[in-house]
């Protein structure tokens, strides 16, 4: 599951080294990339979980991994507590969290300046998608030469589609969840290998956090990517892919 305001597009140097070893299901998530974007108020995590829950069934029998980067790696967490409350966690044989959101934090700018009236509308009447593409892209990416114009072209053209800032300022107004201070209460729920993934001198979600995750996921196993910011996957790729790879096959 992809991060906030990027697509299946952001797995795009990462997948063809995993699908040699594994079967892998990229999707949009509501509102980004290919997925419908409808003007409703229907952007929650939870309402993300429950699309995310729907799909399994369809990918065939036995259990998946679920994985997720930074805000897909919040969705990725609300769906396996969800899974937990319905007594449906034996669907998931895995989770993979890479720079994901778990405990309450500052938003980020690219957040929280969709969340006011006033800087969103700015943004998106008097800026081009691919200039606010790499404004973002070279505050999260640590090795600041990958942000070609190759790069920002992929992101930038899920923006230009129909209601797709509609959408994104949606996603934005409803990131945080009501019970936000209690979730991290539910990581000790966890049952299930985990692998967290996190780049070195990530900006947008602390280093700290990833060392407090996996202190209070039992078991679970962290691998910081170095050299990298908050898209390790994008920038190392290689090195992300294998430890994906290894930790899928002790599973």
């Amino acid at each position: 599951l992809h991060g906030f305001g990027a697509s299946t597009e952001s797995w795009y140097d990462v997948a063809p080294l995993l699908a040699p070893a594994i079967r892998v299901v990229r999707i949009d998530l509501r509102g980004f990339g290919l997925s419908s974007k409808p003007r409703d108020a229907n952007y929650s995590l939870e309402e993300q979980a429950a699309i995310v829950i729907e799909l399994l069934p369809l990918l065939g029998k036995g259990p998946v991994v679920i994985g997720g980067h930074s805000y897909g790696g919040a969705v990725t967490f609300i769906t396996y507590l969800r899974l937990l409350s319905e007594g449906r966690e034996g669907a998931v044989r895995g989770l993979i969290l890479m720079d994901a959101p778990t405990y309450p934090q500052k938003l980020p700018f690219f957040i929280s300046s969709l969340r006011n009236p006033f800087t969103r509308f700015i943004s998106q009447n008097f800026t081009s998608y691919k200039w606010r593409t790499r404004f973002v892209l070279e505050r999260v990416f640590f090795k600041k030469e990958l942000v070609d114009d190759a790069r920002v072209e992929r992101y930038a053209r899920a923006l230009e589609r129909d209601n797709a800032e509609y959408a994104i300022a949606a996603v934005a107004k409803q990131v945080v969840p009501d019970h936000v201070e209690t979730l991290p209460d539910s990581l000790k729920l966890f049952d299930v290998p985990t692998l967290i993934i996190w780049g070195e001198h990530d900006p947008v979600v602390p280093i700290e956090n990833a060392r407090r995750l996996n202190r209070d996921i039992r078991g679970s196993e962290l691998v910081v990517v170095p050299g990298t910011g908050h898209v390790p996957h994008e920038e190392l790729p290689a090195l992300t892919a294998n430890a994906m790879i290894a930790f899928l096959k002790r599973l």
